[in-house]
Parts: C-alpha cells; structure tokens; sequence
C-alpha cells in the first residue's frame, strides 16, 4: 500500500516512500500543484490517525494533525488558502467535518452531531472556495429523513449534501437533479470532482440508456453539471468509478475497468479531453506492474 506520483503526458512514475511507521492514504493536490495533503495511518496501519502534507519537490512529508486515538480521512485543500478539511470520527463512531489551518493552527468543526449528521459523512470536496460537497447517511431529524425520501429510497442509503463554510446548514446537492433520477442516483451523487470555481462538475452514475450489459452487470459513465444542467460525457458502457477534473476544468482523469477484471487491480487509468470528447488510455496499471518500486509493495 502506498501513493505516487504519475505524469500521464511523459508515463513518468514516482514513487513515495511511506514513512518508518505506518502508511500514506488519500492524497488531494493543493490549488497551486505543488504540495499533497495525505492521510498518515500509524500504530495498527488499518485507520490513518494523522495528517501530513507532503513536499512534492522534495518528497518531504511534515506532520500538520499529530496522532491520537481518533481517525483523521479524506483530506482536502480549500481552494485558494491554507486550510485543509477532514473528516473526524471519535471512539463512539460520530464524524464531524472539521477545517484546520496551517499557518494558525486552529481547527474550526465545520459540520458535527448537532446539526444532525452523526454517522457517516464521507469523501468530503470543495465545489468552489467555501461550498463543500459531501456523502452522509440521512438526517436524524424526522422531517429532514421525510424530505431525504424524495431523493432515495431509504434515508439509511448514502445521500448527497452541500454546506457553506460557516453556515453549518447542510442541503441537499442538485435536487433538481436528483429528484427526476432517483433511481439511477439511489446513493446520491458520489466521488464528485469540480473545476476550481464549481462551474463544471463531474461524476460517476448509470447512464440514461443501457444500465446493464447482456450479462446483467451495471454499467457506468461519466456525467457533468453546468450551468444546472446534466449531460453525459463517455458512452463506454463499462464500469468507470472516481472521476477528478482539472482546476480549469478541461480534463477528467477516471477509473474504469472495461474488462469487468473486479480482481482489486481491475480499475486503469484514462483520461477525457472535455473539448474534444478524445479519451486517452493511460496503461497505469501495466506501468505500475512493470515498476520494481510499486511491485515490491
């Protein structure tokens, strides 16, 4: 287990050492390019407890969160400052999202058990400077579960929410959207990506013809919102998963695994040019394997 670093254009690979103790987990690139933000999983090596950021220059790591007993995931820069978001969970299970700066070092919650998400808030994003995008079980408040039903089937299935920083009002992401698809988009929209103003959203759903193959397996595609308005981007009629556009919003880098492989190294690489609808095939994952520095771990 491990991260590194790939140049898509040049197929250069760099591979980052994880540190003497523990693992490196879900990195997210700073606004500028040149730092990631990792979650460090120390002690049992199952749930990352702290957080670095990492020196893309030099590959050197500096811790920003220091250890404890409490799980610290999916951090994110907030575009265009010093902060970085996370999600918390403490020993009884409840996840609070919580903003840390690194200048300051003062933690603000964002989001916690008393706005009524105690379980469950996941892969957290920025849409924009101050609007962040999240997954999470439905409210605990009665009449929030009510209103969750038009958007899934069950109020316990994931849903999709956006919040303001500061607001702490968490809504819901897209009704408009969700509303008429609720059945395609049964666990909300997931693994999201925007462009660095929230103008041009990506995601990952069923596409709006031939959800199944003839073998009965779902099939998947790439979708974006402008402008409030959906259209789908690649007709694979395959499975794509994790899709992540560019700060100026040309490109969409996403997983996909056209020869339904589902052996845990299925998934390769490629990537969507949103000008001219070219798809490029990467070959990550024959790269990867053919690297002594990724093979050994």
């Amino acid at each position: 287990m491990g991260i590194g670093l790939f140049e898509w254009r040049t197929g250069k690979l760099t591979r980052i050492p994880n540190p003497p103790r523990g693992q490196l987990y879900q990195p997210s690139f700073s606004s500028d390019g040149k730092r990631l933000v990792v979650a460090h999983g120390v002690f049992d090596g199952l749930f990352p407890k702290s957080l670095d950021i990492l020196d893309i220059a030099t590959l050197e790591l500096s811790e920003i969160a220091p250890v404890d007993v409490d799980p610290k995931l999916y951090p994110v820069f907030q575009p265009g400052s010093e902060n970085v978001l996370y999600v918390q969970y403490n020993r009884y299970l409840v996840h609070q999202l919580s903003l840390l700066n690194l200048v300051t070092h003062s933690e603000t919650t964002v989001l916690d058990q008393r706005h009524g998400f105690i379980t469950g808030i996941e892969r957290p994003s920025f849409i924009g400077p101050d609007n962040i995008v999240f997954q999470g079980t439905g409210p605990v408040n009665q009449e929030q579960r009510q209103a969750t039903l038009e958007f899934v089937s069950d109020y316990v299935s994931r849903v999709s929410y956006r919040l303001t920083v500061g607001d702490a009002q968490a809504g819901f992401l897209f009704p408009e959207i969700q509303k008429p698809h609720k059945r395609r988009l049964d666990q909300g929209i997931a693994s999201l990506s925007a462009n660095s103003d929230g103008s041009i959203i990506a995601f990952a759903a069923q596409p709006f013809d031939t959800p199944t193959n003839e073998r009965g397996e779902y099939n998947y595609e790439i979708f974006k919102v402008e402008n409030g308005e959906v259209r789908q981007l690649t007709h694979l009629r395959s499975y794509v998963a994790y899709p992540r556009i560019s700060s100026d919003g040309s490109i969409v880098a996403f997983g996909s695994d056209p020869k339904r492989v589902r052996d845990g190294t299925g998934l390769d690489l490629f990537v969507l040019d949103m000008r001219t609808n070219g798809i490029t095939a990467t070959g990550l994952r024959d790269r990867l394997a053919g690297n002594p520095e990724f093979a050994l771990h």
